[in-house]
């Protein structure tokens, strides 16, 4: 009924083509119909190739999807950008502060969800309403018709249609900081800032800290990557 039944997708990444004068976008895509497919799109060079760039989520060392965010509570984890020098959007880690926290055993585990009478398979998170969720439980052994397998069980509160709306969650994010600093021509690492005795607070004034691929195209080096402060002089 002309309806989308379910789509997965990842973006392979942006590449410079130059028989097409400009950026091409690579997406592969699984639809759970229609199998696999692959898309590109043409950009002229005017594209701002920051429109492409999208963070990537991991967690103990693992890449993850973004959904997993829905799973913790605001304040059982802390967000970490990671910037580098071929993005110009920061990996997130997710620092959880109990070790032991279901959802760390259950990708170490590699075991699946079981949410709304559906066991989904490791990797596959469910479009999961955070406001509805009553606890998390991981189960080592759970039974699946004649196996036991590790499962992650979701369970959730009796709410009416307005629960269940999607909501916005916001979470600790650890504030980056900057390896160099630039002041009129030169640019500086932090330690030898501190060695010229040069105050930053009563002399000079921020302009902007730039981190990441951004950094790379402005000062020209992957190193700069790891965040560059722009002061200028009161």
């Amino acid at each position: 009924n002309d309806e989308l039944i379910e789509e997965e997708f990842k973006d392979l990444g942006t590449f410079d083509y130059s028989e097409f004068n400009g950026p091409v976008l690579v997406t592969l895509r699984h639809f759970n119909e229609f199998d696999y497919t692959l898309s590109f799109r043409f950009y002229t060079k005017k594209i701002d190739k920051r429109e492409f760039s999208k963070r990537s989520y991991y967690l103990a060392g693992k890449e993850v999807n973004e959904e997993v965010l829905f799973l913790f509570k605001p304040d059982e984890i802390v967000l970490k950008p990671i910037f580098t020098s071929y993005s110009y959007s920061p990996n997130i880690e997710i620092f959880v502060k109990k070790s032991d926290h279901p959802i760390i055993k259950y990708y170490e585990s590699e075991g699946g969800i079981f949410y709304e009478n559906i066991l989904y398979p490791h990797g596959k998170i469910p479009k999961i309403i955070p406001n509805t969720i009553n606890s998390l439980e991981f189960i080592d052994k759970w039974n699946s018709g004649d196996t036991l397998i590790p499962v992650l069980v979701l369970s959730t509160f009796k709410s009416s249609s307005n629960d269940r709306e999607a909501i916005s969650l916001s979470y600790d994010i650890e504030t980056p900081e900057v390896k160099f600093v630039k002041i009129g021509n030169q640019v500086l690492t932090i330690e030898a800032l501190e060695l010229e005795k040069i105050n930053l607070e009563e002399d000079y004034d921020l302009i902007k800290t730039v981190f990441g691929k951004e950094a790379v195209d402005e000062f020209g080096h992957s190193f700069y990557s790891q965040g560059v402060g722009i002061y200028e002089l009161k």
